[in-house]
Protein backbone atom coordinates (compact mmCIF):
# COMPACT_ATOMS: atom_id res chain seq x y z
CA UNK A 1 0.00 0.00 0.00
CA UNK A 2 3.01 2.07 -0.25
CA UNK A 3 2.78 5.42 -2.40
CA UNK A 4 -1.34 5.25 -2.53
CA UNK A 5 -2.04 8.62 -0.63
CA UNK A 6 -3.14 7.00 2.45
CA UNK A 7 -4.56 9.55 4.79
CA UNK A 8 -5.80 9.52 8.22
CA UNK A 9 -9.29 8.60 7.35
CA UNK A 10 -8.05 5.90 4.69
CA UNK A 11 -6.22 4.88 8.01
CA UNK A 12 -9.19 4.95 9.97
CA UNK A 13 -10.84 2.70 7.56
CA UNK A 14 -8.22 0.07 7.41
CA UNK A 15 -8.39 0.10 11.19
CA UNK A 16 -11.63 -0.79 11.58
CA UNK A 17 -12.21 -3.50 8.70
CA UNK A 18 -8.45 -4.85 10.76
CA UNK A 19 -10.55 -4.69 14.01
CA UNK A 20 -13.51 -5.95 12.46
CA UNK A 21 -11.39 -9.14 11.44
CA UNK A 22 -10.16 -9.66 14.83
CA UNK A 23 -8.26 -12.66 14.99
CA UNK A 24 -9.02 -13.87 11.83
CA UNK A 25 -6.64 -11.71 10.12
CA UNK A 26 -3.30 -13.62 8.44
CA UNK A 27 -1.74 -10.63 6.92
CA UNK A 28 1.71 -10.69 8.31
CA UNK A 29 2.86 -7.92 6.65
CA UNK A 30 1.92 -3.98 6.62
CA UNK A 31 3.63 -2.08 3.99
CA UNK A 32 2.46 1.75 4.36
CA UNK A 33 5.95 3.94 3.64
CA UNK A 34 5.16 7.14 1.70
CA UNK A 35 1.57 7.67 2.04
CA UNK A 36 -0.03 10.70 3.95
CA UNK A 37 -1.09 9.26 7.14
CA UNK A 38 0.28 11.84 9.82
CA UNK A 39 -0.07 11.78 13.31
CA UNK A 40 -4.03 10.98 13.15
CA UNK A 41 -3.47 8.25 10.87
CA UNK A 42 -0.93 6.67 13.15
CA UNK A 43 -3.00 6.88 16.35
CA UNK A 44 -5.87 5.10 14.25
CA UNK A 45 -3.30 2.42 13.68
CA UNK A 46 -2.12 2.58 16.96
CA UNK A 47 -6.10 2.14 18.76
CA UNK A 48 -6.39 -0.99 16.33
CA UNK A 49 -2.76 -2.40 17.42
CA UNK A 50 -4.22 -2.60 21.00
CA UNK A 51 -7.41 -3.92 20.45
CA UNK A 52 -5.30 -7.37 19.15
CA UNK A 53 -6.08 -6.37 15.45
CA UNK A 54 -3.23 -8.09 13.11
CA UNK A 55 -2.60 -10.48 15.59
CA UNK A 56 0.50 -12.04 13.13
CA UNK A 57 1.67 -8.53 12.31
CA UNK A 58 5.60 -8.84 11.85
CA UNK A 59 6.31 -5.99 9.74
CA UNK A 60 5.25 -2.44 9.68
CA UNK A 61 6.23 -0.13 7.30
CA UNK A 62 5.44 3.37 8.50
CA UNK A 63 8.75 5.48 6.70
CA UNK A 64 7.64 8.63 5.55
CA UNK A 65 4.33 9.41 6.69
CA UNK A 66 4.83 12.34 9.49
CA UNK A 67 3.47 10.86 11.89
CA UNK A 68 5.83 12.99 14.10
CA UNK A 69 6.59 12.43 17.97
CA UNK A 70 2.94 12.13 18.74
CA UNK A 71 2.27 9.17 16.20
CA UNK A 72 5.48 7.75 17.42
CA UNK A 73 3.85 8.41 21.35
CA UNK A 74 0.15 6.88 20.60
CA UNK A 75 1.68 3.63 18.69
CA UNK A 76 4.44 2.91 21.91
CA UNK A 77 0.98 3.78 24.14
CA UNK A 78 -1.10 1.14 22.37
CA UNK A 79 1.66 -1.55 22.76
CA UNK A 80 1.69 -1.07 26.62
CA UNK A 81 -2.05 -1.48 26.94
CA UNK A 82 -4.25 -4.44 25.91
CA UNK A 83 -3.50 -7.73 23.95
CA UNK A 84 -1.24 -5.05 21.41
CA UNK A 85 -0.24 -6.73 18.36
CA UNK A 86 2.49 -4.28 18.11
CA UNK A 87 4.65 -5.96 20.30
CA UNK A 88 4.95 -9.38 17.60
CA UNK A 89 6.17 -6.83 15.23
CA UNK A 90 9.91 -7.89 14.89
CA UNK A 91 10.62 -5.04 12.24
CA UNK A 92 9.23 -1.28 12.59
CA UNK A 93 10.29 1.10 10.28
CA UNK A 94 9.84 4.68 11.25
CA UNK A 95 12.56 6.57 9.17
CA UNK A 96 11.25 9.96 7.59
CA UNK A 97 8.89 10.91 10.08
CA UNK A 98 9.98 14.10 11.78
CA UNK A 99 10.53 11.99 15.18
CA UNK A 100 12.56 14.42 17.54
CA UNK A 101 15.22 12.92 20.14
CA UNK A 102 13.00 12.87 22.84
CA UNK A 103 10.49 10.65 21.35
CA UNK A 104 13.20 8.30 20.58
CA UNK A 105 13.88 8.33 24.31
CA UNK A 106 11.07 7.80 25.27
CA UNK A 107 10.22 5.09 23.19
CA UNK A 108 13.98 3.32 24.28
CA UNK A 109 12.28 3.98 28.14
CA UNK A 110 9.76 1.93 27.49
CA UNK A 111 11.52 -1.18 26.28
CA UNK A 112 8.86 -2.07 23.54
CA UNK A 113 11.16 -2.17 20.92
CA UNK A 114 15.02 -3.18 20.73
CA UNK A 115 16.54 -1.06 18.45
CA UNK A 116 17.09 -3.81 16.15
CA UNK A 117 13.47 -4.05 15.50
CA UNK A 118 13.58 -0.51 14.70
CA UNK A 119 14.73 -0.01 11.26
CA UNK A 120 16.66 1.58 9.95
CA UNK A 121 17.68 5.30 10.82
CA UNK A 122 15.32 5.20 14.17
CA UNK A 123 17.36 1.55 15.50
CA UNK A 124 20.64 4.00 14.93
CA UNK A 125 19.01 6.77 16.85
CA UNK A 126 18.08 4.46 19.74
CA UNK A 127 21.22 3.02 19.63
CA UNK A 128 22.94 6.26 19.57
CA UNK A 129 21.29 7.60 22.47
CA UNK A 130 21.36 4.71 24.58
CA UNK A 131 25.33 4.67 24.07
CA UNK A 132 25.13 8.37 24.77
CA UNK A 133 22.98 7.71 28.15
CA UNK A 134 25.37 5.24 29.24
CA UNK A 135 28.68 7.38 28.67
CA UNK A 136 27.44 10.41 30.62
CA UNK A 137 25.80 8.45 33.08
CA UNK A 138 22.44 10.28 32.48
CA UNK A 139 19.17 8.25 33.67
Amino acid sequence: MALNRVDATGMGHIAAAAIHAGSHAVLTSLGLASNALGREGAAALARALAAGALPLLEQLDLGANEIGSEGLAALVHASLVGVSSLRAVTQLRLDHNSIDDGAVRFLAAQAVLAPERVLPSLGERLFRLGRDRMLTGIN
